[in-house]
C-alpha cells in the first residue's frame, strides 16, 4: 500500500479535493526532483572543479551560479511546497475574499491582495475583475477550493 492510499484510506476524499490533491502532489514532486537534479548537478561540478580538470577558468564560476540557482529553487518552489503538504493532506486552508487583477500564464492568477496564486488549470478557471472567496495553502498559496461571489 502505498503512502497515497493509505492517506485516502484514513482522510475523507470528495473525487474534487482527490484531483486537487493529486495534482499538488504532483507539483510537488516536480520541485523535489528538480532540486535534487540542481544538487547532484552542483556536487559533480564542484567535484570537478576540485579536481581541476577546466580548460577554461570561467567555468570555476558554474558552481556557484548552479548554487544560486539551487536556493532560488529551495526557497521559492520545493520549500514551500514542502511546507504545505501536511496542510493541504489535513484540509487546513487559509480562507479570503479576494479580486482577480491578471492572469499568467502557467496557472498563475494575480489577486488584489497583491499575492500570486497558482492553482490547477485543468479544473479551475477564472474571469479578470471577478470577486472570489478562495481556500489555499498558507505557503505556496495553491488555490484549494473557490467559489464566485
Amino acid at each position: 500500500m502505498s503512502f497515497y492510499e493509505s492517506l485516502k484510506g484514513n482522510l475523507i476524499f470528495d473525487h474534487e479535493r482527490e484531483v486537487e490533491v493529486s495534482y499538488f502532489v504532483f507539483r510537488l514532486i516536480l520541485s523535489l526532483g528538480l532540486s535534487i537534479l540542481l544538487l547532484s548537478l552542483l556536487l559533480y561540478l564542484a567535484r570537478y572543479c576540485k579536481l581541476r580538470n577546466l580548460k577554461k577558468k570561467i567555468a570555476f564560476f558554474f558552481p556557484t551560479i548552479l548554487s544560486i540557482a539551487l536556493l532560488l529553487q529551495v526557497l521559492l518552489g520545493s520549500g514551500p511546497k514542502g511546507l504545505d503538504f501536511l496542510p493541504m493532506v489535513g484540509a487546513r486552508y487559509e480562507v479570503s475574499q479576494v479580486e482577480v487583477v491578471e492572469i499568467y500564464s502557467f496557472h498563475r492568477v494575480l489577486m488584489n491582495d497583491g499575492v500570486t496564486y497558482y492553482y490547477n488549470g485543468f479544473a479551475q478557471t477564472f474571469e479578470v475583475g471577478e470577486l472570489y472567496q478562495i481556500s489555499s495553502t498558507p505557503w505556496s498559496h495553491y488555490i484549494v477550493e473557490f467559489k464566485i461571489i
